[in-house]
């Protein structure tokens, strides 16, 4: 079979261009669809709480208003009772309209209870005051169970569409970070091989010089291809052994200006900046084109480049080296994507769930002072039951101030931005801090802690606070599943170059098929029946998180009905 002409190499680099401008297109108006989408789903969901939330509030007014009635028969109470009711009505029928289908008949069996109280409770105890016949304080508490059932199934409403929608939520967001992965990686493979074939394209021109047809046919095509790559949006170039460029498209041009041909290019390059995603300032020898030179292929690399009198921008680089017929390396091919604006699409988010997370959290912090206050003193709040609420509601603030806690540490794990401070700890007492720390969790439940760290082993290099918090995220977890009565083992051994912390307990174990999950975010394998206290599913996520960052892993072995150990591997001091 004859070998493909020069023209016939353009087409096909024509129509994998165009393929892929298609392909680019298609991504780029899924993205934007799925942004919409999940844009559109927020505001839904947020009109649905708000309104949820006012319902909830017009129903304590009612009841309020109805017992305020009953001791006082004023006038004005009634009438606030009346108008709580037309305020009711209005949002019961128009909260259905922004539900999902699926949601819509969950509410109005809420509705239904509400109407449960309202009429055969609240209201026939207002006809009789009405009617000056006496109301017992018998028949006044029929209407506080069918109350507090009709307001428990609207909080646990209120609790399923924030699920709903953060798991709607996370798959959008998942499905567009798809979709960018594939927009950011397809040109730059499409672009290296429209590179390769130009290459391959110019060899061919300079042995066709002898025959002026094919001469001039190689010239035409040439041109044409040239053409085409200087329409691409990524940068493409082809370095020659002396640093000089070989090829340079218009991007690139953009990008990196026009350097001196021959060696005084090397410090043409020399003169820019660049940095990796720790902020660590690169040689020019560590670079992925000059390291194509030594034969290395290199795909996706993320540096942060500056050229003189330019900002900074965040590129992703690819580099292959170019062989003769004898396979010795005579250039490189690179090409790479300025993807500075997604980056700071990404600091954005981060900044914007770093701000949300702050606005909660100072409101909660006031409350929780406020109830600590009140519990404080006994003769503010004398009422045992009362104060048994104040508890309650202590716990949950606190429980609110972990989980805003943990999401923030996801976000700063996932940015790559989670400040450390690593230095030589013990590992004896970074274990022995973490077994004191979630020692009143497992007396609670009955456990009790074994700690088997020899003498003599070798300190870790690790941020102190962070290995600490990795650990107890362990003992919690272990604490949750271990029956009451059993035992949780910690240990330490040394084991080539590493320092191994294990975390067993003696619970129910893990299946085959969630082994591969527990490090998930927001997963909980466990059936709510066996559970002896909840969680975010965070723990496991940020604990694998921070033991990553410190050069470490963490690794699980687990069988049902055998218990689970789960062990931090971390680099020896």
């Amino acid at each position: 079979m004859n070998a493909p002409t020069l023209r016939h190499r353009v087409v096909a680099a024509f129509l994998l261009l165009i393929a892929l401008g298609l392909l680019e297109s298609a991504l780029v108006l899924y993205v934007q669809r799925e942004e919409a989408r999940a844009n559109a789903e927020a505001e839904r969901t947020e009109q649905i709480l708000h309104q949820v939330d006012e319902l909830d509030r017009t129903l304590s007014t009612m009841q309020a208003a109805q017992r305020g009635f009953l001791l006082t028969r004023a006038q004005s109470e009634l009438d606030r009772y009346q108008l709580q009711v037309h305020e009711y009505q209005r949002l019961g029928s128009g909260i259905p309209r922004l539900l999902a289908p699926e949601s819509r008949a969950e509410f109005e069996r809420i509705r239904e209870l509400i109407e449960d109280w309202r009429i055969n409770a609240s209201e026939v105890l207002i006809a009789r005051a009405l009617r000056a016949e006496p109301v017992t304080p018998q028949a006044a508490m029929v209407a506080l169970p069918r109350f507090a059932k009709a307001r428990e199934a609207l909080s646990a409403f209120v609790r399923r569409q924030s699920e709903l929608a953060s798991a709607a939520g996370e798959d959008a967001t998942a499905r567009t970070r798809r979709a960018t992965a594939v927009l950011t990686l397809a040109p730059l493979a499409g672009t290296i091989v429209t590179v390769i074939l130009l290459f391959t394209a110019n060899r061919g021109i300079r042995r066709a010089q002898a025959v002026a047809t094919a001469h001039a046919e190689t010239v035409i095509a040439r041109d044409e291809l040239l053409a085409i790559i200087n329409t691409v949006p990524a940068a493409l170039i082809i370095l020659n052994r002396d640093a000089s460029l070989g090829l340079c498209n218009r991007t690139a041009e953009q990008m990196l200006g026009t350097p001196p041909p021959g060696p005084a290019a090397v410090d043409y390059w020399r003169s820019f900046e660049y940095h990796d995603t720790t902020g660590r300032r690169l040689a020019l020898e560590e670079l992925p084109a000059m390291q194509a030179f030594a034969g290395q292929e290199v795909l996706g690399k993320e540096i942060q480049m500056q050229r003189p009198g330019h900002p900074p921008i965040t590129i992703l680089l690819s580099a292959a080296p170019l062989r003769d017929e004898t396979g010795a390396v005579t250039a490189v091919a690179a090409g790479f994507l300025d993807i500075t604006r997604l980056r700071e699409l990404d600091r954005m988010k981060e900044d914007f769930v770093s701000v949300v997370s702050h606005e909660l959290r100072t409101p909660l912090t006031a409350i929780r002072g406020s109830l600590q206050l009140l519990l404080a003193d006994a003769a503010t709040v004398p009422d045992p039951e009362n104060r048994q609420l104040l508890d309650i509601a202590l716990k949950s603030c606190d429980r609110l101030v972990r989980i805003i806690n943990d999401i923030l540490d996801v976000s700063r794990i996932e940015a790559g931005r989670l400040n450390l401070e690593p230095r030589a700890v013990a590992v004896a007492e970074i274990v022995q801090q973490s077994a004191e720390a979630v020692d009143h969790l497992a007396k609670q439940a009955h456990l009790r802690f074994d700690v088997q760290v020899p003498p003599g082993l070798p300190a870790v290099t690790a941020d102190p606070d962070r290995f600490t918090q990795a650990i107890v995220n362990l003992l919690s977890n272990a604490v949750k599943f271990a029956p009451a009565g059993s035992t949780v083992t910690i240990s330490a051994r040394e084991q080539s170059g590493f320092v191994a912390v294990a975390v067993r307990d003696e619970g129910p174990g893990i299946a085959p098929d969630d082994v591969s999950r527990v490090f998930e975010k927001f997963q909980q394998l466990d059936r709510p029946a066996t559970r002896r206290a909840g969680g975010t599913g965070l723990g496991l996520a940020i604990t694998k998180g921070i033991v990553e960052e410190h050069g470490g892993r963490v690794t699980v072995e687990s069988a049902p009905g055998k218990g689970a150990s789960f062990t931090l591997w971390m680099p020896a001091a």
